[in-house]
């Protein structure tokens, strides 16, 4: 079959308009805002230094140019000592000597200023991310594409507060010195200015079109990033190694790289041609002004003091501005990943909530318990409805069981009752009250939830468990009731007790086997003490033995809890006190174990179905 060729990224598709430089703009005066706040002291200091050092090139040539012809006047006619000169070269020693000490306290306070910067944009992203209550946006293939363009905000935010002030120092340089040149002939600056524009502008249009480029392919990036931790990760090395894999996985690597590549040098390509013929031209107009300049002092109409300085400014006026415009490029390169994070940071809530102010708290008990009336929910940028028309209760007190084949929607049903997204359609309802006028954060302090990829945090195993109470974490009593409560009595065993890195990543830490790390989660649940317990396939890592001991106290556990097991093991949904069915997002059957096997219908095939291979 003939493999299908990928479409290659047109350069004319990220020609930056003018028309589009107004939000990007925007973001970039925003984030003067953002440096202020990062660090008022740090941002008035370089302000300072930047006035300072963009005028002290220009008094250094003023001075200059007179100390030159002092010094020629003195050596032809012996009339003045080089006592008359000493002022003037004092003042030229100490505005050089402040130049160079001004350089790198600039570099010091720039670097200061711009890790404050980092750090707020880093918490400001954080925070922003934290104050999404759903996972929605989380589960976004664009929202992934604008995270890493933001993060690359967050390495940059430094190199804004960098490239800002250079450029404001360049460019205030620039009018100095033009001042100066501008005592020659008011023409001189100007004519200079003309011939290096194009070039200046070149170097401003290509950086910016790097930049583009770069944003552009960020989903390609993030599947390099992908291929490339294949190599990196603890997870895959097993699999790499077992399955022969670092051919393919490199290849992939290795592909997308030379893509992204060839692109950014197809940039590159057409900057060096037009950066090369744009220098000829600002080259010619710098030489034309030598000429002039030289002619000039041969005729006598300038001194070689005023020779010397003109032509330093001549050279000054050609490098500041291409420097200030290549510096403002890069401010524009940055400002373009900046509208990503300002367009992050104004992302909604995808659920409903109410305001704080005037929410509910949640209930204390359970009354009536949890109820759902004609819920469908289709995933964003889907068509398929996961779940159909479902409408079922869920009492106060009781242990109700979900089962399905795979696909039939049990686990977003879990999504659904944790609010980590709304029904596309139908009611959600809690006591009767729609589940959106109680206040969210109450509302889950009520829920416990094991989750069946529950996460294995890189830290002890009194934290991984105390993580899920956060606010009795240090209190290693409670959390030894909880691993006690999920037959977690392994973690005395290990090197260093509850003190114990759960991950060989870190010096002294060890690895658990998977029926451990459920144990654990199952704990990390039990820390809660939780009105509703959401148990999703928390035992399928367990062997015979642990998960037999686990339903042996299923009744201590669940005890006074609103209680929802998920479950492929039909041996373990036995023990609910009603059971309910799920085929293709739909509701099918509801009942205890007795009746639905006596009805004889889905679950009554899936459990003799079980039976036969496990002799339940």
């Amino acid at each position: 079959m003939e493999k299908k060729k990928e479409p290659d990224i047109q350069l004319e598709e990220w020609d930056p308009r003018f028309k589009e430089w107004g939000p990007v703009y925007k973001a970039i005066f925003r984030s003067f805002g953002m440096i202020w706040t990062a660090g008022k002291v740090e941002t008035f200091v370089i302000f300072l230094l930047m006035l300072i050092q963009g005028l002290l090139p220009t008094l250094i040539l003023y001075l200059s140019r007179d100390v030159i012809d002092m010094v020629i006047a003195i050596a032809d006619t012996n009339n003045q000592s080089f006592r008359d000169v000493a002022p003037l070269l004092i003042a030229l020693a100490l505005a050089t000597i402040a130049l160079q000490i001004i350089g790198p306290i600039f570099l010091l306070m720039k670097s200061i200023l711009g890790d404050r910067m980092r750090r707020h944009v880093a918490l400001l992203v954080m925070e922003t991310a934290n104050q999404h209550p759903d996972i929605a946006h989380f589960e976004d293939p664009k929202l992934h594409d604008q995270l890493r363009r933001v993060r690359q905000v967050q390495s940059r935010s430094a190199d804004l507060v960098i490239y800002a002030f250079q450029a404001g120092s360049v460019f205030w340089g620039l009018l100095s010195v033009a001042l100066f040149l501008s005592l020659f002939h008011p023409l001189a600056p100007w004519f200079l200015m003309f011939c290096a524009f194009p070039y200046a502008l070149a170097h401003y249009k290509y950086a910016n079109l790097f930049g583009v480029a770069l944003q552009f392919q960020a989903p390609e990036a993030r599947k390099l990033d992908y291929f490339r931790n294949q190599f990196l990760s603890h997870e895959t090395a097993k699999d790499v190694r077992m399955f022969g894999l670092h051919d393919f996985f490199f290849g992939k690597y290795w592909h997308i790289f030379m893509r992204i590549l060839g692109v950014l040098w197809s940039v590159r390509r057409r900057e060096f041609r037009s950066l090369s013929l744009y220098a000829l031209l600002g080259g010619v107009g710098v030489c034309a002004v030598y000429v002039i300049l030289f002619r000039q002092t041969i005729r006598g109409v300038l001194s070689i003091g005023e020779l010397t300085a003109y032509a330093s400014a001549t050279l000054l006026i050609w490098t500041n501005m291409s420097t200030s415009l290549f510096n403002f490029a890069f401010m524009h390169r940055v400002g373009g990943f900046l509208t990503h994070l300002y367009d992050f940071l104004k992302r909604k809530p995808v659920i409903k909530m109410t305001p704080k102010e005037f929410a509910k708290p949640a209930p204390r008990p359970f009354q009536k318990g949890i109820e759902l009336r004609n819920v469908s929910f289709t995933y964003p940028n889907t068509d398929r409805k996961i779940l159909d028309g479902i409408s079922l209760n869920i009492h106060a007190g009781e242990t109700v069981a979900i089962v399905g084949k795979n696909g039939a929607g049990k686990t977003t049903l879990v999504k659904l009752i944790t609010r980590m997204y709304d029904p596309s359609a139908g009611g959600f309802y809690l006591d009767n009250v729609p589940v959106h006028h109680y206040d969210l954060e109450d509302l889950r302090a009520q829920m416990s939830v094991v989750d069946q990829d529950f996460l294995k945090y890189q830290l002890s195993a009194q934290e991984n468990i105390g993580l899920g109470n956060v606010d009795r974490l240090s209190e290693l009593d409670h959390i030894k009731a909880a691993a006690e409560k999920a037959g977690a009595d392994f973690i005395d065993q290990l090197p260093n007790g509850y003190e114990t890195i759960l991950s060989r990543q870190f010096e002294n830490g060890t690895e658990l086997s998977g029926g451990e790390w459920q144990k654990i989660a199952l704990a990390r649940a039990l820390t809660r003490d939780a009105q509703l317990l959401i148990l999703d396939e928390p035992t399928a890592a367990l062997d015979v033995r642990s998960e037999h001991d686990i339903y042996a106290r299923f009744q201590e556990l669940t005890k006074e809890k609103t209680t929802v097991l998920i479950s492929h093991r039909m041996s373990t949904v036995r023990m609910a006190e009603r059971i309910l069915v799920l085929d293709s997002g739909k509701l099918v059957e509801e009942g205890t174990h007795k009746e639905l096997m006596k009805n004889n219908e889905l679950y009554a095939r899936l459990y003799s179905l079980q039976a036969e291979h496990y002799n339940v």
